[in-house]
């Protein structure tokens, strides 16, 4: 990486997932998923092949015992990346997080749905981010499956008052 960051910042050369290990990011996507818009199954000739780890072993190594925010931008993953975070979501560690939902979902084979029964009888509550603030949405439902570009947030109930 060559960008400048602040001293508080530490920059990490590898991915996250729910398990480690290596994969292959596609540069011109940013993703480890082909966004094909023909639905031809192409292979990008354009990528890189990377070390993937978990948070929970990142949390584990660098001696992180809470995270108050987790922001979650990875073109598809993020549902990966929250399993890869599932012992310190299960010890109340994480207390806010946002992950993002699009058409990249599609390619990963991740539904929405999938979200929610991660978070099922876990003290959360998510939210879609809206212009104005959050809508809370209490369950599930199919009409949010559209793979339209949107945000969302969860939030430990501590913090959620």
């Amino acid at each position: 990486m060559d960008r400048s960051f602040p001293p508080n910042v530490i920059t990490n050369a590898f991915g996250l997932s729910n398990q480690s290990g290596q994969g292959k990011i596609l540069v011109d996507t940013m993703s480890l998923y082909e966004k094909n818009q023909t639905g031809n199954d192409t292979t990008s000739q354009n990528h890189e092949f990377i070390h993937l780890s978990t948070i929970d072993k990142y949390c584990q190594e660098h001696k992180i015992s809470q995270i108050d925010f987790l922001k979650i931008d990875t073109e598809g993953h993020d549902l990966f990346v929250l399993r890869g975070a599932s012992e310190m979501i299960e010890a109340e560690q994480i207390k806010r997080i946002q992950f993002e939902y699009s058409a990249f979902n599609i390619y990963s084979r991740t539904m929405l749905r999938d979200f929610f029964s991660f978070f099922q009888d876990r003290p959360y509550s998510i939210f879609q981010i809206m212009p104005k603030g959050l809508r809370e949405i209490p369950i599930y439902d199919f009409s949010l499956e559209n793979f339209i570009y949107k945000n969302f947030a969860v939030l430990h109930h501590s913090v959620n008052k």
